[in-house]
């Protein structure tokens, strides 16, 4: 919990949850790592991640996940 808070004072916008989910993070708005890699635990001999470059998809996917304030707030940089 401790490193998920000092993340969020980085700058970090995080969304765990509980259920089933798809793992990513979104870099700069515009660069995406997605896979099934839970990339703030453990690995497994199974998991698989891409990097996939587009603002377009990365913007897509902030919006599903943090709503359109996150995404309105970031674009106003």
């Amino acid at each position: 919990m401790q490193l998920l808070e000092e993340m969020r004072q980085s700058g970090f916008y995080l969304k765990s949850a509980e259920d089933n989910c798809e793992h990513f993070a979104i870099i700069d708005q515009e660069i995406v790592w997605y896979g099934n890699i839970n990339l703030l635990g453990k690995q497994d001999v199974e998991d698989h991640i891409m990097r996939i470059q587009s603002k377009e998809i990365a913007s897509e996917l902030m919006e599903m996940t943090f709503g359109n304030s996150l995404y309105n707030y970031l674009n106003n940089f």
